[in-house]
C-alpha cells in the first residue's frame, strides 16, 4: 500500500503548455503591457516534472515514446548515443525524470537607484511534451537576441507590437515599474537535444548606469514573475481582463485554472480484508458516487462512516480541497450493492458549492480515477451506456448489475451543468497524459461575456486512447512519416530505415487513426508511426527454452531481431549447415516460431524453418518416491503414459489438484508421477504444468469443529479447484461436522470430514473451529424436572414459569406456561447444533481472550463505554469472565453507557447524597449495590468505598462484583441460570421460560458482530 501512495503523486496536467496563446495570465487577472519593443529573445519553459507512472505488466519496458527529444537523433529510427535503456524483466515501471532548459533571455537593468522593480510576464507559445517516464533530460536551447533600451526620461506608456518579445532596460531614474510581457516564441521540435543533466538558465542583463546582474528560473506555468526581491508591484500603462469562468464548462475552467491535484491522504480503519473476486489487488473498475447530503463536510462524512461501516463504506472521500483513502483499495469496500462490490473500486464525491468549488472537486475526482486505473493496470471504458468497462457511475450499476437502485452522482452533475460524459472525457485526458504525455487542449479566456476558444493541439481533435500492444513491426515505404508523440506533427521521415523489424508496446487511436510505438531491439524508442504505413504481426512473450537444433542449408543468415531485415543481420551462417544451435528463448511472429540461441560464436534469432530439432535419448535419473500434492496449470497441460515414450495420456487434467508420489528427471528435466484424488494414476507431468507443495497429515484425532463459514465448501482433495467440490458446506444438516484426519499441504491446513452418507471431503481450517464443550449429565431426568416446575406454578397468585407477550394493547404481558412449553425450553437436545441456542450453555466463566480491538467494536457509539474495550479485556483476564458476556451486562446495566451512574456523579463526605458538578466523581458500569430504593446513591455509594474513580476502574473493579455474585454461586450458564439442572426448582434467576433463550439471542448478535463464535460451553444432557 505505501508503494501505492508513492505512485499516487498528485500531477499537474500541464494543460497551459499547449496551444498558441500569446498572453500569460495571473491567478485573477490578465495584465497587457504596451512598452515599444524592437527586438525578440526566444525562452522556453523548464517544466518540473518528475510524476512516476506504473505500466501494466504485459507491456514492453520502453523508453517512453512522447518525449520531444531530437528529431534528427531520436526518431529518425537510428541508433541514439548515450540514450539506451535496459528493459525490466520484472515490473516494467519506469520512474524517470525529464527537464526541458530554459533558454538564456536578455533581461532589463535596473539601477540601484530605483525602488521599483520591473515584473517580466512570460507566456508560452508551445512547449514540446514531457513524459513523466523517462530519465532522460532533453535539452530545449533557444537562440538569444538583443533587448532594447527605454530611455529614462520618456512620459509615454510604449506600445507593444504584436509580432515582438524584445524586453526594455528601464533607465536608473525611473521611479515607476514597467510590466513587460514577454511572449515565448514557438520552439521547433528539431531544436531538442538529449542531455543526461537539468541545466538553470542564467539571464543576462544589458547595463544602463550602474549595472546589476540578475538570475532567473522559469517554472512550469506562465504566471506574472518579478526581478528583485521588492514586495511593491506596479504597472506602466496596463489594461486588465478578467477571467470569464461563468462562459467556460467545467472542463474548460480546470484547463485553464491548471489546479494542482491535493497530495493524497490515508485515514484508514479497521475495515474487514475481503479480497475482490478475482483475488486481491485485482478490481475491475471505479464506481462514482456522490454523498447527496448538501450540509455535510468530508470530515463528517468521514466520520459517519467508520461509525457505519456495518452497513456500508467506499474507498475515498473527495471534495475541491482533499482527497482522502479511509480503505485499502487492494480490498473490496460495500458502497454499490452485491453484484459490484467484490468487482470495483467505490469513491465519494462529497458536495461543495459555487462554479469555481464544484470544478475544483471534479479535478480531484478524475484525477483519482485516472490514478487508480493506470495503477491497477486498466483500460479506459465508459460503462455508462453499455454495462461494460471501467469507469461506472451508481446509476450504471443500478441498470445494468442490479442490487441497487441508486442513481447518484447524476443528479448532482446535472445541478452543477455537467455531464457524465464530460466527466470520462476528463478522466481520459488525465488518464493518457499520465500514461504518455498526450495533452489536451487548453482554453483561451476572453474577457467580458464572449465566448471562450479552444485552441486545439496540432492535428488533434479529440482524445487519444492509448492501450497496451504486444506486436512486431516493419514500415512499408522510405517517405513514411515518423512522429514524437501522437497528435503532433510528423519529425521525420522513415528513410533507410523503413522494411526493418521493430518492436510495438503500446498503440494509440486518435480520431480514428491508429498509432504504433516503435522500439528497437535495444528497447530505444524510435517514434510512433501510423498503422497503415506498417506490415505487422503479433508476438508472444519470449519463453525460455533448451531445446537443441541443427542448421538446414536454407539457413543463411541469424539476426538480431525476429523476422528481421537485412539490415539486422548479426552474422552469415553460410557454409554452417549441420552445425549445432543452442537455443535459450523462443516466440511467434504471427504463426511462425522463431529461436535465439548461438551457432559457432553467432548468436540471435533464426526461423523454425531454417533448422532441425536434434533427436535427444530419454535419460531417466533421480527417481525416488516423494509426499508431495500440486495444482495442474489453468490452461493447458500435457500427461505421458509412461516417462521413457512420448506417448500422452488422454486425460486433461487442466486446473485440478493431484496427489504426487513419485518425482523423475528425464534428461534433467523434473517430471511428477500423479495420481487422481482417489490416488489412481493418471501420468507423468512436467514440472513446467503444476506447482508442487509440500503434503503431510499432522493429526490422526477425530473430534467434531463447528462450521465457522458456511459460504465455503468441501472438497474432494486438500487445496482442490473449483472442479473438485463436492458440495456447500451451508447444504449440511448440522453446523458441526466430524474430523477424522488433518493434514498441512504447503502452511495451509486441511481436515478430512466423514458426512452422514459415509463419504470423506476436505474442508479448509479457516471454515472450521473446534469448540470446548462439556457434557454433564443430568441427575434427574427430563420428565422429572419439569413436573417439579410445574408443581411451583400457582395461579392463585400467579406464581411460576411464565411465557411473557405483547398485544398492540399493551406491550407486556405474562401468562403461566403449560407443561410443553416449560419442556421445549429446557430440553438440551440438539440445542447445541442451533447457531444461536447454543449460546444458552455458553461458559460465562471463562475468558476467551478477545482483543481490545475486537471488543471495541461492540463499544461503538456505546456512550461512555466508547473505546473501552481495554478495560473489558483486563477485566475478562483477571477475573476470568466471558467478554461478550462482560459487556452485555454492562450495556444492559447502563442504558448502553448514557446512564448517569455510569457517566459518573459525585457523593457528599457523609455519603448521604448526591452532589451534582463536581470535579471529583464515581463510576457503576454494572449497576454494582445499586439497590432499588435509591439506585443512583447506593451504586455511588458502593464505587467510592472501591475507588472506582475512573472508568476503566469501574470496569474492571466491578467485574469481581459481576463474578461473585452470577457466576461463583455454580451457575456459569444462561440455561443453568434459569433451570438450575443440578439442583432443579431452585434458585432460579428468573420466571419467564425464554429468558436463557433470549439473552443468547443477544449474546449471538454480539458474537456475530465481532465475526467470531464461542469457544467453550457447558451443557446438561437429561436422560
Amino acid at each position: 500500500m505505501d508503494n501505492k501512495f508513492y505512485y499516487k503523486t498528485p500531477a499537474i496536467m500541464l494543460m497551459m503548455f499547449v496551444g498558441t496563446t500569446t498572453a500569460a495570465y495571473a491567478a485573477e487577472n490578465e495584465v497587457v503591457t504596451t512598452p515599444t519593443i524592437k527586438n525578440a529573445t526566444n525562452e522556453t519553459i523548464k517544466p518540473n516534472s518528475s510524476n512516476e507512472s506504473k505500466v501494466p505488466v504485459n507491456v514492453i519496458a520502453t523508453n517512453d515514446l512522447s518525449n520531444p527529444a531530437s528529431i534528427a537523433k531520436q526518431y529518425s529510427l537510428t541508433q541514439v548515443k548515450n540514450n539506451t535503456k535496459t528493459a525490466s524483466t520484472t515490473q516494467l515501471t519506469t520512474t524517470e525524470t525529464s527537464t526541458v532548459e530554459a533558454a538564456t533571455t536578455e533581461l532589463p537593468t535596473v539601477d540601484s537607484t530605483s525602488t521599483e522593480t520591473p515584473t517580466v510576464e512570460a507566456v508560452t507559445t508551445e512547449v514540446p511534451t514531457v513524459d513523466s517516464t523517462s530519465t532522460e533530460t532533453p535539452t530545449v536551447e533557444a537562440a538569444t537576441t538583443e533587448v532594447p533600451t527605454v530611455d529614462s526620461t520618456s512620459t509615454e506608456t510604449p506600445t507593444v507590437e504584436a509580432a515582438t518579445t524584445e524586453v526594455p532596460t528601464v533607465d536608473s531614474t525611473s521611479t515607476e515599474t514597467p510590466t513587460v510581457e514577454a511572449a515565448i516564441a514557438e520552439v521547433p521540435t528539431t531544436a531538442l537535444h538529449p542531455k543526461k543533466t537539468a541545466i538553470t538558465t542564467t539571464a543576462r542583463t544589458r547595463t544602463l548606469g550602474t549595472t546589476a546582474t540578475t538570475k532567473r528560473t522559469l517554472g512550469t506555468t506562465a504566471r506574472t514573475r518579478t526581478l528583485g526581491t521588492t514586495a511593491t508591484k506596479r504597472t506602466l500603462g496596463t489594461t486588465t481582463k478578467s477571467k470569464n469562468i461563468d462562459s467556460m464548462s467545467v472542463n474548460e475552467v480546470i484547463k485553464y485554472n491548471n489546479w494542482n491535484v491535493p497530495e493524497y491522504e490515508k485515514s484508514f480503519f479497521d475495515s474487514p480484508k475481503i479480497a475482490y473476486r478475482n483475488g486481491v489487488a485485482k478490481p475491475e473498475g471505479i464506481v462514482a458516487h456522490e454523498t447527496a447530503n448538501p450540509t455535510s463536510t468530508i470530515d463528517g462524512e468521514i466520520a459517519y462512516m467508520k461509525r457505519n461501516y456495518t452497513n456500508a463504506f467506499v474507498h475515498a472521500f473527495i471534495d475541491d480541497k482533499r482527497i482522502v483513502e479511509v480503505a485499502d483499495t487492494d480490498y473490496i469496500s460495500w458502497g454499490a450493492g452485491p453484484v459490484a462490490n467484490p468487482r470495483y473500486i467505490n469513491v465519494e464525491l462529497v458536495r461543495v458549492y459555487g462554479k469555481e468549488a464544484f470544478s475544483r472537486s471534479i479535478n480531484n475526482y478524475a484525477d483519482y480515477f485516472a490514478t487508480n486505473l493506470l495503477y491497477y493496470g486498466l483500460p479506459l471504458d465508459n460503462a455508462h451506456y453499455d454495462g461494460n468497462g471501467t469507469v461506472w457511475n451508481h446509476k450504471g450499476v443500478s441498470n445494468f448489475l442490479g442490487g441497487t437502485d441508486h442513481t447518484d452522482p447524476i443528479g448532482w452533475f446535472q445541478a452543477n451543468n455537467y455531464t457524465f460524459d464530460e466527466f470520462y472525457n476528463l478522466v481520459s485526458e488525465k488518464y493518457n497524459y499520465k500514461l504518455n504525455g498526450t495533452m489536451p487542449a487548453t482554453p483561451v479566456p476572453t474577457p467580458g461575456n464572449t465566448p471562450p476558444k479552444v485552441t486545439p493541439a496540432p492535428n488533434s481533435t479529440g482524445t487519444v486512447v492509448t492501450t497496451n500492444e504486444r506486436r512486431i513491426a516493419k514500415i512499408k515505404m522510405k517517405n513514411t512519416d515518423i512522429y514524437s508523440a501522437v497528435g503532433s506533427a510528423p519529425t521525420s521521415k522513415a528513410d533507410s530505415k523503413s522494411n526493418t523489424a521493430y518492436y510495438v508496446n503500446k498503440k494509440a487511436v486518435l480520431d480514428g487513426v491508429t498509432y504504433y510505438s516503435l522500439t528497437d531491439n535495444k528497447n530505444v524508442p524510435r517514434g510512433w508511426v501510423k498503422s497503415k504505413d506498417t506490415k505487422s504481426f503479433s508476438i508472444t512473450p519470449p519463453s525460455k527454452t533448451s531445446k537443441r537444433f541443427t542448421l538446414n542449408r536454407t539457413a543463411t543468415n541469424i539476426y538480431s531481431t525476429p523476422w528481421g531485415s537485412s539490415k539486422q543481420i548479426v552474422g552469415s551462417l553460410k557454409g554452417l549447415t549441420g552445425k549445432e544451435f543452442r537455443a535459450s528463448q523462443f516466440v511467434k511472429v504471427g504463426q511462425t516460431p522463431y529461436y535465439f540461441g548461438t551457432v559457432n560464436a553467432l548468436t540471435g534469432w533464426i526461423n523454425l524453418n531454417h533448422m532441425t530439432l536434434k533427436p535427444v535419448a530419454s535419460k531417466i535419473t533421480d527417481m525416488k518416491n516423494v509426499s508431495l500434492i500440486g495444482r495442474t496449470d489453468a490452461k493447458n497441460t500435457v500427461l505421458y503414459t509412461d516417462l521413457k515414450s512420448a506417448k500422452k495420456a488422454q486425460t486433461k487434467a487442466v486446473d485440478m489438484q493431484l496427489y504426487i508420489n513419485q518425482q523423475a528427471k528425464k534428461n534433467n528435466k523434473l517430471y511428477y508421477n500423479v495420481s487422481d484424488p482417489k490416488n489412481k494414476f493418471l501420468g507423468w507431468i512436467s514440472d513446467t504444468f503444476i506447482k508442487e507443495k509440500q503434503f503431510k497429515t499432522v493429526s490422526w484425532t477425530k473430534m467434531p469443529y463447528t462450521i465457522k463459514k458456511s459460504s465455503g465448501y468441501i472438497y474432494s482433495i486438500p487445496g482442490g479447484s473449483k472442479s473438485q467440490r463436492i458440495k456447500k458446506l451451508s447444504t449440511l444438516p448440522s453446523n458441526i461436522v466430524q474430523v477424522i484426519r488433518t493434514d498441512k499441504v504447503g502452511n495451509a491446513v486441511w481436515h478430512k470430514v466423514l458426512l452422514d452418507n459415509k463419504t470423506t471431503g476436505y474442508v479448509p481450517d479457516s471454515y472450521l473451529y473446534t469448540q470446548n464443550v462439556v457434557k454433564l449429565k443430568a441427575p434427574e431426568s427430563l420428565e422429572v424436572v419439569v413436573a417439579k416446575q410445574s408443581r411451583l406454578k400457582k395461579p392463585e397468585n400467579n406464581a411460576g414459569a411464565k411465557v411473557v407477550f405483547s398485544t398492540p394493547a399493551r406491550a407486556y404481558n405474562e401468562r403461566l406456561a403449560t407443561d410443553s412449553e416449560i419442556k421445549a425450553n429446557m430440553d438440551t437436545k440438539d440445542a447445541l447444533n442451533n447457531p444461536v441456542l447454543k449460546y444458552q450453555f455458553l461458559d460465562l466463566g471463562q475468558s476467551e481472550g478477545i482483543s481490545a480491538k475486537h471488543l471495541n467494536k461492540l463499544l461503538a457509539g456505546k456512550g461512555i463505554l466508547e473505546n473501552q474495550g481495554a478495560a473489558f479485556a483486563a477485566a475478562a483476564k483477571q477475573f476470568k469472565i466471558n467478554e461478550v458476556y462482560l459487556i452485555a451486562h454492562a450495556l444492559v446495566e447502563t442504558g448502553h453507557g448514557t446512564s448517569r451512574l455510569s457517566n459518573g456523579l459525585g457523593i457528599s463526605k457523609d455519603n448521604k447524597k448526591i452532589v451534582e458538578n463536581t470535579t471529583k466523581k464515581y463510576y457503576n458500569m454494572y449497576g454494582s449495590k445499586a439497590t432499588d430504593n435509591n439506585v443512583e446513591l447506593g451504586g455511588i455509594e458502593y464505587a467510592k468505598q472501591n475507588g472506582w474513580d475512573t472508568v476503566s476502574k469501574a470496569i474492571i473493579g466491578g467485574a469481581e462484583y459481576v463474578r461473585k455474585a452470577y457466576i461463583d454461586n455454580g451457575q456459569r450458564t444462561l440455561h443453568q441460570m434459569r433451570w438450575n439442572p443440578e439442583n432443579t426448582a431452585t434458585h432460579q434467576y428468573a420466571t419467564d421460560v425464554r429468558w436463557a433463550i433470549n439473552n443468547a439471542q443477544i449474546i449471538a448478535r454480539l458474537y456475530k458482530t465481532l465475526g467470531m463464535d464461542g469457544l467453550n460451553y457447558i451443557v446438561h444432557e437429561y436422560i
